[in-house]
């Protein structure tokens, strides 16, 4: 185990957790993940908890966050420990970036998005790999990622041609998934050049940190799955058990998204709210007259 993490919570059997980014308010494809992980859970008899993915502010509205958080309260899904910020959680992102660092798997990049698709469709790797980090900026030190942010670079974990970079993992929902990393991902930014940390490094940080044992959320993330696996083993952390569901779409054929302008659920129709998500999740429920009833149906339905 690497030496930065510390577990905060006692060692369970089960514990799961549903991570929205507050860029808008709840809409039914995000109540359809969250009813997943946290069915999940409970037909394990399990923790489940809530953590705020809030560490891209560009992409945030204002108010998503407490939205967000008065709908799941709305529909009867509650976590069992405090909510978690991943914006108060800054210096555990730095504590990851600085073994990764040490370990020479990181290396700073200025190179543009576009440059690195021309490179990976010419199988070559991003020039700026070839001097590591701490050959460009020497040993670890309090303020060198200030020194990066003025050179204007992101961080990129270096992914080698290895055995190690063929991922293979079963997913409880899509069954046995294989990934060359090297291959098909390559080097992956872990810290944008705009300072903010990239998603990929900061749910990897957190899953572990919180003893997340099973996730479970839509399937738009399978892709990014074996990229997080790889992360976790550059990092000596447990790799979780995985269930990625079905998407939910809208009549034109769109992931009903943010992006795509879904409609926020209205929390006086939470009931009807959850029959809809169930339906997507294929439970049959026998008419229930209230949430607490709907929610047990669903778990029993769950386990079956």
């Amino acid at each position: 185990m690497c030496v930065f993490m510390l577990y905060q919570y006692k060692k369970i059997n089960y514990r799961g957790r549903f991570a929205p980014s507050p860029t808008g308010g709840l809409h039914m494809g995000s109540l359809v993940s969250a009813c997943a992980s946290f069915l999940d859970a409970k037909a394990s008899q399990g923790e489940w908890l809530i953590r705020m993915e809030d560490i891209d502010p560009p992409r945030e509205q204002a108010g998503a966050t407490e939205e967000i958080l008065r709908a799941l309260e709305a529909h009867h899904l509650s976590t069992c420990s405090e909510i978690i910020f991943q914006s108060k959680r800054s210096h555990r992102y730095i504590s990851a970036i600085k073994q990764l660092w040490q370990q020479g798997d990181v290396y700073s990049c200025r190179c543009s998005s576009k440059q690195i698709k021309v490179l990976r469709k010419e199988c070559l790797y991003c020039p700026c790999r070839d001097q590591s980090i701490i050959e460009c900026m020497g040993e670890w030190h309090e303020n060198i990622l200030d020194e990066l942010d003025q050179l204007g670079g992101a961080l990129r974990l270096r992914v080698d041609e290895l055995a190690e970079s063929q991922i293979v993992f079963e997913d409880r929902h899509y069954g046995v998934i294989s990934k060359n990393v090297a291959k098909e991902v390559g080097d992956f930014i872990i810290r944008r050049s705009d300072g903010l940390f990239a998603y990929q490094l900061a749910v990897v940080v957190d899953d572990a940190w919180q003893g997340i044992t099973d996730v479970v959320r839509g399937a738009d993330l399978l892709d990014v799955t074996p990229r997080q696996i790889f992360l976790q083993k550059k990092l000596g952390l447990p790799t979780p058990r995985y269930r990625h569901v079905p998407l939910v779409y809208d009549e034109q054929g769109n992931k009903l998204s943010k992006q795509h302008f879904a409609p926020v659920l209205d929390n006086a129709l939470a009931l009807d709210n959850l029959r809809v998500a169930c339906r997507y999740l294929n439970i049959k429920l026998e008419d229930p007259q209230s949430i607490e009833d709907l929610l047990s149906q669903a778990v029993d339905a769950w386990v079956k």
